[in-house]
């Protein structure tokens, strides 16, 4: 099952955290000392931050919406995940309180989750000239390759050498 934390934030800038449903850490941060942080403490060069802002904001029109963004732990580390963005009322669901985010499926901390990930099976890490960086234990079962003969090698190569067919891949080209 798949890890899904809700955070209270607040709809203007520099939206912070009102209150925190988790006990656990969130990106590297303990939980209980994002009070009164602001959200931008988790975006870096690849964070969509328009895209982010615009869905807090249209939680004021009393929108939803569910987009994939790119966030920073506390250790710099990429980390994609699912954002659901509800506007939350007060009690008599008549005042806008804040912005609830509904965050689905990160691990709990760096490249030691990797293995542990419960939101997917065969967790494959490339390099951009798709050389795998890293493997989880489902990578191995499915493939039959343990990480150790994985790592290093390209993909396309490994993929090829399953199906039986022996052919080389291409050094190039290949994801």
């Amino acid at each position: 099952m798949c890890k899904i934390n809700q955070f209270l934030i607040r709809t203007q800038f520099p939206y912070e955290f009102l209150d925190a449903s988790t006990s656990d850490d969130f990106f590297g941060h303990p939980a209980a000392s994002l009070r009164g942080c602001s959200l931008q403490f988790l975006h870096g060069p690849e964070t969509n931050h328009s895209q982010f802002f615009l869905a807090i904001k249209e939680t004021c029109l009393l929108k939803t919406s569910t987009q994939t963004f790119r966030f920073y732990d506390a250790c710099e580390n990429k980390i994609s995940c699912r954002v659901t963005f509800s506007p939350s009322l007060d009690d008599r669901r008549r005042v806008l309180s804040g912005c609830l985010l509904r965050i689905i499926g990160w691990p709990s901390g760096g490249n030691d989750n990797f293995e542990r990930d419960p939101c997917a099976k065969a967790l494959v890490s490339l390099e951009q000239s798709g050389t795998i960086e890293m493997v989880n234990a489902d990578f191995t079962q499915l493939f039959g390759f343990p990480a150790s003969e994985a790592v290093g090698r390209k993909l396309a190569r490994l993929l090829l050498l399953r199906s039986g067919d022996g052919g080389s891949a291409p050094d190039s080209g290949c994801w």
